[in-house]
């Protein structure tokens, strides 16, 4: 019983993401989702960041498939943080550059 514990135990803080800090940069994920949203986003190059990470979920044009539609979605801060952390049925995608979600950020606003 006392090996479990200690496998849940390491477990647990492998899992930690180091209290909500960037591995790059040592920020706070708040601080990240701020700069990504003060970056000017190209809907152009943020279609084709969405095509290849996006798309397999959320369907093209964002129409929705086994993830929500993003047709119409309204709330920014949400969509960056989404994409920095995942959600309950979203993973995070931690190799796409702030300019990338900035990118994908103004193609789901064009929608």
């Amino acid at each position: 019983m006392r090996t479990l514990a200690v496998v849940f135990a390491v477990i647990g803080i492998a899992g930690c993401d180091g209290g909500g800090k960037d591995e790059d940069t040592g920020a706070g994920t708040g601080d990240r989702a701020e700069a990504i949203l003060a970056l000017e986003g190209d809907p152009v190059a943020g279609e084709a960041v969405y095509t290849a990470n996006c798309e397999v979920c959320h369907a093209a044009g964002g129409a929705g498939g086994s993830g929500p539609s993003l047709i119409g979605f309204a709330e920014p801060e949400e969509l960056v943080n989404n994409v920095i952390n995942g959600n309950a049925t979203m993973p995070a995608f931690p190799d796409l550059l702030d300019q990338d979600i900035a990118d994908v950020l103004a193609y789901v606003e064009s929608l």
